[in-house]
C-alpha cells in the first residue's frame, strides 16, 4: 500500500508542477500526507490550499487534523473555528479527533471550539458568537447598529 501511496503523491507533485494555485491538488495532498503519517507536510499543503481557497471549509477542517498530529491544537482549534464559520459539516468529528489528541496538552482551551466572530459589515464591530447560540444560516444582526454581519475569525 506504501507504494500506491507514494505514486498518488507523485501524481498531485506533477499536477502541481504544472498548476501551481489548483487548491483541490494541495487539499489532496494534504489529506494524502496525513494518510502516510506526514502531518508536517499535511499542513504545508493544506495551508497553501487554504489560501487559495479561503472560502473552502473543508479545507480548513483538513488543516485542523493535520496541526492536530503535529501537536499544535491550539492553532488546530482556530482552524476549525474558521472551518465552522465557513459551514464545514465534518466539524465534529474533527473536533472530536483533536480532543483525543490534545488531552495531554495542558495550553489547549477547549472552550475556544466553534466560537466565531461577527463581523459587522456596516460598523465595523466585532463581536464574539458562538454557533448554537443561532444555529441558523440567517444574517445575525449586529448589537451596536442592527447591520448585516459576516462570521469571521481573526487568528
Amino acid at each position: 500500500m506504501a507504494d500506491r501511496l507514494e505514486d498518488a503523491r507523485k501524481c498531485y507533485a506533477k499536477a502541481l508542477a504544472l498548476k501551481p494555485d489548483y487548491p483541490e491538488a494541495h487539499i489532496s495532498l494534504g489529506v494524502l500526507y496525513t494518510i502516510m503519517n506526514r502531518p508536517e507536510d499535511a499542513v504545508v499543503s493544506l495551508e497553501r490550499a487554504c489560501q487559495l481557497d479561503p472560502d473552502n471549509g473543508t479545507c480548513f477542517g483538513n488543516l485542523a487534523v493535520a496541526l492536530s498530529l503535529t501537536g499544535l491544537h491550539h492553532q488546530a482549534g482556530t482552524r476549525l473555528n474558521q472551518a465552522i464559520a465557513l459551514g464545514y459539516e465534518g466539524w465534529r468529528v474533527v473536533k472530536q479527533r483533536i480532543d483525543a489528541l490534545e488531552e495531554a496538552d495542558d495550553d489547549f482551551d477547549p472552550a475556544d471550539f466553534g466560537k466565531y466572530d461577527l463581523h459587522c459589515t456596516k460598523c465595523g464591530s466585532i463581536n464574539r458568537s458562538h454557533p448554537r447560540e443561532d444555529a441558523s444560516d440567517r444574517p445575525i444582526p449586529c448589537p451596536d447598529c442592527a447591520g448585516p454581519t459576516r462570521k469571521h475569525l481573526d487568528d
